[in-house]
């Protein structure tokens, strides 16, 4: 079975185009943070825990795809067309 980076930076480029397939104004620094504040955290072993955080393991956690579909709808455009978060916590 394949781990690291060669499995996450896959994974996340497909987290990514679906993002900007849900809402295509979204700048690289939203997307990062929208999968950032949308994953779900776990510890170095994979378990599930209550704070966010990195890890050397899981990075600052397991996709959430929901999550961070449901966030990304949640991002309005401001008149100066840079993007506001109405939602800066995970879901």
């Amino acid at each position: 079975m394949k781990s690291g980076t060669s499995m996450s930076a896959p994974h996340n480029t497909g987290a990514a185009a679906i993002l900007f397939q849900v809402k295509s104004d979204l700048t690289p620094a939203a997307v990062r943070q929208i999968l950032i504040n949308s994953s779900a955290s776990v510890d170095e072993a994979g378990n599930p825990v209550g704070t966010k955080a990195w890890n050397r393991v899981y990075g600052f956690g397991k996709v959430d795809m929901n999550a961070a579909v449901d966030l990304a709808l949640a991002v309005r455009n401001r008149t100066n067309g840079s993007l506001l978060f109405v939602l800066t916590e995970s879901l």
